[in-house]
């Protein structure tokens, strides 16, 4: 006589997996997500950065437009904040800081004309993005910073107040700037590319990934991106710009700062 299971043992079974399931799938569907998030921030690191060096050689000779990875002479921070965030700096002998540090953006506006027509762009706001349905709410660098922190018990203002002391160690990317002035760009692949300045003089600039899909978070599928120029200090000329980390980089809780998500290409 063939011995069969019993319903019992069937649904103690199917409890267990169930169980199991339960357990692993979140694990499994986050690190799913990651993947996809990865793959899709290599195809915008590889599409934005052909762009720049396209726009480059069109350009005819080294655009102005770019941050320096080095620093043109040694520099002290001159004042930090209560957070311990530096504010100001100088050279070491108190004089003012070369004004082609990070160069000149008098050509800026040029260069992303070039830039831009690299892109394939289907949608433009120059002016009120969210308003006018080229970019989905983003959060501004000082609410990020705000959750981060735990209000001091008493102090009703601590989480105002961290949030603008974040906002004075680099003025880029605050909600309202995010909202209502940047330039905005839709890609026909749904990216999203945000210039920090409506008349696009910035060689920085934050870029969606998955443009309105979501999550719609820095450090997920949102990053803070510039025009980089990585020439090493003492070197004559330059060869060639390329995009890097932009300034006033943030990441929401669980997020990666842009500087992370490079690495990540190379492993």
């Amino acid at each position: 006589m063939k011995k069969a299971f019993t319903l019992a043992e069937v649904l103690i079974t199917l409890g267990i997996i169930g169980v199991v399931a339960a357990l692993t799938l979140p694990t499994l569907t986050k690190k799913y997500e990651e993947y996809v998030l990865k793959v899709q921030f290599k195809k915008a690191y590889s599409v934005l950065s052909q762009a720049v060096i396209k726009a480059q050689s069109e350009y005819g000779s080294m655009p102005a437009c770019y941050r320096r990875t080095y620093n043109l002479v040694p520099q002290v921070c001159t004042n930090y904040n209560s957070l311990g965030v530096c504010t100001s700096v100088t050279q070491v002998d108190g004089s003012p800081i070369p004004y082609d540090q990070n160069g000149v953006r008098d050509d800026c506006e040029e260069f992303w004309s070039y830039i831009r027509k690299n892109l394939k762009i289907m949608k433009t706001c120059k002016n009120n993005s969210l308003a006018n349905g080229c970019i989905p709410k983003y959060k501004g660098r000082e609410e990020v910073a705000q959750e981060s922190q735990v209000a001091k018990p008493g102090d009703d203002n601590y989480m105002e107040d961290y949030g603008e002391q974040m906002i004075a160690s680099c003025v880029m990317w605050t909600k309202d700037q995010v909202h209502n002035v940047a330039s905005s760009y839709v890609l026909a692949d749904g990216g999203i590319l945000l210039l920090s300045y409506s008349n696009d003089r910035n060689y920085s600039f934050a870029f969606d990934i998955n443009g309105k899909k979501g999550p719609n978070k820095w450090g997920y599928d949102l990053f803070a991106l510039s025009i980089r120029n990585n020439a090493r200090t003492g070197q004559s000329s330059i060869t060639q710009l390329n995009v890097g980390p932009g300034d006033c980089m943030t990441a929401e809780k669980g997020g990666k700062l842009t500087e992370e998500m490079i690495k990540t290409l190379y492993k």
